[in-house]
């Protein structure tokens, strides 16, 4: 996959893969791999651009943990995906109402909310509600 060597590139430039514009790199990455089915491999990019971003630039990783969510759910990894959202979620919920890039964190959290009560429902094995579903379409649509 060509779009590897764009994070290589990267790190090669700043001299270090440890830093935040390789991870979010690695998020645009994952994004792809996410929408080619390959959900271990977005995982596992997601998982190591949140560990950056834990150190190199805390408010991105509200969003990049949600990301990872979504897809350790993808990968049926149930229940790490409700943990990273729970986490996800704290982390929203600490840092206020709007991020140092303007984010509504409300509209967020709302999201990492909705992501953990699918997996909820999932391991239980309850039908999703037609308006939680990935597909449905926005307020604004209707």
């Amino acid at each position: 996959f060509n779009a590897h060597k764009a994070v290589d590139a990267k790190a090669e430039v700043l001299k270090t893969r440890r830093h935040a514009t390789v991870a979010r790199a690695m998020t645009e990455l994952a994004a792809a791999h996410r929408m080619l089915g390959e959900d271990d491999t977005s995982a596992t990019l997601l998982t190591e651009a949140v560990d950056i971003f834990q150190e190199h630039a805390p408010d991105e990783v509200p969003i990049a943990m949600n990301n990872l969510g979504v897809a350790l759910r993808a990968c049926a990894r149930r229940s790490e995906a409700r943990a990273v959202f729970a986490e996800a979620m704290r982390l929203l919920e600490a840092a206020g109402a709007a991020d140092a890039k303007g984010h509504d964190r409300a509209v967020m959290a709302i999201n990492a909310a909705r992501n953990e009560l699918l997996v909820a429902l999932e391991v239980l094995g309850l039908p999703v509600p037609a308006g939680l579903r990935e597909d449905a379409p926005d307020a604004d649509d209707a």
